[in-house]
């Protein structure tokens, strides 16, 4: 992977600092809907069904409809990984609770 290195001109910080905040607005009422949905449902939102609630707020926040999209898929993508993560320490951490019981056994 190459990394291209650019020097953003002091003129467009103001652009920068509006996409930015339009962006974190939207990951933050992804994360509060999702947490709200997970803890009533106990399962995780898909990319496809987080757009469908952020469909049509590009127009207010200024970003465009990929933008939105790709936000999602990030968020989704971050909370499968978290999900997987926590199965496999509750996984691991279940097999140690069982061998030490088999231990005892014996």
């Amino acid at each position: 992977m190459k990394t291209l290195k650019l020097r953003i001109k002091d003129k467009h910080t103001d652009q920068l600092n509006r996409i930015s905040g339009s962006v974190n607005f939207v990951w933050n009422y992804i994360n509060a809907l999702c947490f709200e949905h997970l803890k009533r449902t106990g399962k995780y939102f898909s990319a496809y069904d987080l757009n469908q609630y952020t469909k049509g707020s590009g127009e207010y926040l200024g970003l465009h409809s990929q933008t939105l999209q790709a936000i999602n898929e990030t968020h989704a993508k971050a909370s499968e990984a978290v999900h997987f993560l926590y199965f496999c320490i509750v996984s691991s951490v279940c097999e140690l609770v069982l061998i030490r019981a088999r231990i005892n056994i014996r």
